[in-house]
Formats: structure tokens, C-alpha cells, sequence
């Protein structure tokens, strides 16, 4: 039997304001996220995610992490880099 380990993916994230997260999907999110946290209106990823979708016209309930950072990079609002390209790592 052959198994094969999955590294999961590490992205570097910046939004539009300068902030850079890096991590997993999950963990970026979950960045990202603490500002709302903190003020009470959401307490995980898929409440944040909700919580943005309602906050932006046209902007879809993502399920998933990935596709809703790929989402906000459509919309102008972030940039997503892999960052298993990156020199020096």
C-alpha cells in the first residue's frame, strides 16, 4: 500500500488596505476575520464568509475557503499569491 501525504496549500493573501495573511485557506480566513470576531458578529469562517457576502452586492455564499478568497480576488478586493513559489522558504 502506498500513501501519499497531502501538504495543504500555504497562500499568502494582501488585501486592498496593505494587510497580509498567510497560511492555509482556513487560516487566512480565520485572519481575517478577527476584527468581527471581536465585535461579536461572528464566531467561525463560514459566518464570516456569510457576513461578507452580505456586506457586497453580487458576491456569493462560498462554502469553501479557497473559493471565497479566489472570489474577493475577482472583485479587486485582495490578492492571492501560492507561496510554495517564494525564494527562500
Amino acid at each position: 500500500m502506498i500513501v501519499k501525504i497531502i501538504k495543504p496549500i500555504s497562500i499568502l493573501v494582501i488585501d486592498d488596505s496593505g494587510d497580509k495573511y498567510e497560511g492555509t485557506p482556513e487560516q487566512v480566513v480565520h485572519q481575517m476575520r478577527r476584527w468581527d470576531t471581536s465585535m461579536g458578529r461572528v464566531t467561525n469562517n463560514a459566518e464570516y464568509m456569510r457576513l461578507v457576502a452580505s456586506r457586497l452586492i453580487d458576491f456569493p455564499i462560498c462554502r469553501k475557503e479557497m473559493q471565497f478568497l479566489r472570489t474577493l480576488e475577482s472583485f479587486g478586493l485582495v490578492t492571492v499569491n501560492d507561496t510554495k513559489n517564494k525564494k527562500g522558504n
